[in-house]
């Protein structure tokens, strides 16, 4: 099958050698985008059988190739044209073939399918990527996807994702939680991140999640959180002060860290008069704090 990603590219090559005065640099080229690409979809090719790049796409389709191409074609690692995809998406098969393509083991083609199941909105979409974040073992990518799916205004789903929440436990668990931070305003949601806080087994996540859900109600929470469980660690006081300090309270306890390993190391260079690495970290932990407070963005990072 013909790589239609690379036909294009030598395309673009011939305009820019036949039209030198019209196409002197990159932005030149990238401001007749538009109309290149308009023109290449409609321009017989003798590769293509003096097909044009639109008509191969339209055989490819009748003959039922659409996805045997686009896994052909990541699988020797090229591109997938745009003119292919925007084919295979106005597919009925597309939302039973993508899921397939997520479960594959090639990266390419889980990438490619997740990203564009996504645009399905479909109940193989909230299938596919419920499952993904209920499944610490999940492909990497596909649970990339899972989360910005999941938490990008899915109310519908949000029962189930609270019902999912309560089967699950450790990473799994703490995953589907970011998740669920996004839903702001869902006091089952806010309840969920003060139950898991008081568990104690992950503080400094559920500190920074209160602090992402933004209810000043947690204020409180925390700050109380801390007081109760003296046994916190150095880690653990720091990412509840800074999860205060976003939702606009004021921190005001103290602790003595002077046995703390990690306050120990943090420290230890003041003695010496060594620069510490670790004071750069704190520093940046702050001006982060700073600008959450103005703008808490959401974003899953792997």
């Amino acid at each position: 099958m013909i790589n239609l990603e690379k036909l294009f590219e030598n395309f673009l090559s011939a305009a820019v050698k036949n039209f030198p005065g019209k196409y002197k640099t990159p932005a030149d080229l990238e401001e007749d985008m538009p109309k290149l690409y308009e023109k290449w979809l409609n321009t017989p090719a003798k590769s293509l059988g003096g097909l044009s790049p639109t008509a191969y796409v339209d055989e490819l389709d009748k003959k039922g190739l659409v996805f045997d191409y686009i896994t052909e074609i990541l699988s020797s690692g090229g591109e997938v044209s745009d003119v292919v995809t925007e084919k295979m998406l106005q597919n009925p098969d597309a939302v039973f073939e993508l899921p397939s393509m997520c479960r594959s083991g090639n990266e390419a083609l889980v990438s490619y399918a997740a990203e564009n199941l996504q645009k399905t909105e479909s109940k193989e979409a909230d299938e596919v990527f419920l499952e993904a974040a209920a499944n610490a073992e999940a492909n990497p990518a596909l649970r990339r996807y899972a989360y910005e799916y999941l938490s990008s205004g899915k109310e519908r789903l949000l029962d189930e994702l609270l019902e999912l929440s309560e089967t699950l436990d450790g990473d799994a668990k703490d995953f589907l939680m970011e998740i669920l931070a996004c839903y702001k305003g869902d006091k089952r949601v806010y309840y969920a991140l003060v139950t898991m806080l008081y568990r104690a087994e992950n503080v400094p996540l559920y500190a920074d999640l209160l602090a992402k859900y933004d209810d000043p109600a947690a204020i409180d929470v925390l700050k109380s959180f801390a007081d109760e469980n003296p046994e916190i660690n150095y880690q653990e006081f720091l990412e509840l002060r800074y999860a205060v300090e976003r939702l606009g309270g004021e921190w005001t306890a103290e602790k003595d860290f002077s046995e703390d390993p990690l306050y120990k190391f943090q420290h230890e260079d003041e003695k010496t008069g060594r620069e510490n690495p670790l004071d750069e970290l704190e520093k940046a932990l702050k001006a982060e704090t700073a600008y959450k407070r103005d703008d808490d963005s959401d974003g899953y990072v792997s």
